[in-house]
């Protein structure tokens, strides 16, 4: 029986610790320490209420870990335990490179509307701002969005 509730209180306190360390692993290994307990307690038992008032304790106990990790998380006055406290701004994963705009270049592929150009001997990914640019032509650099120039082709 020392064995059982041995795994049982380990297998809670890993079920509580896993409120507060992501991944899921605490949480895994505390239900098989739990399960394992459980199992014990019925198998070592030769009598069946012994083994009844166990199972009943764990349940009692698992809820109430539950019910003081959920308090304790409302009850947190600092938030960055689980939250950042820095206010966040959107995440851009890549933009444009402003310096360009304005620079002229050529049309290494074909723009229908979307292609590759090349400015100052560096390939960018383009669209052009109103139909088909042929590969080879001159472009103007107009604007950008997110990671690709706005182009327009070029007066001779």
């Amino acid at each position: 029986m020392l064995i059982a509730t041995g795994l049982g209180i380990i297998g809670l306190i890993l079920i509580y610790f896993e409120f507060f360390v992501p991944g899921g692993i605490l949480g895994v290994i505390g239900g098989l320490f739990l399960a394992a307990g459980l199992f014990l307690s019925i198998w070592e038992q030769t009598s069946l209420i012994y083994a009844l008032f166990y199972v009943i304790g764990v349940i009692i106990f698992f809820v109430l870990t539950i019910r003081l990790a959920l308090w304790k998380i409302k009850r947190t006055r600092n938030k960055s335990h689980f939250y950042l406290g820095d206010d966040q701004e959107g995440y851009v994963a890549s933009s444009y490179e402003k310096e360009l705009v304005e620079k002229t270049g050529e049309a290494l592929t074909a723009l229908r509307p979307s292609g590759h150009i090349k400015i100052e001997g560096k390939p960018y990914q383009a669209v052009s701002e109103s139909g088909y640019i042929k590969k080879g032509s001159k472009i103007k650099i107009i604007g950008g969005e997110g990671a690709r120039f706005i182009v327009k082709e070029e007066d001779l």
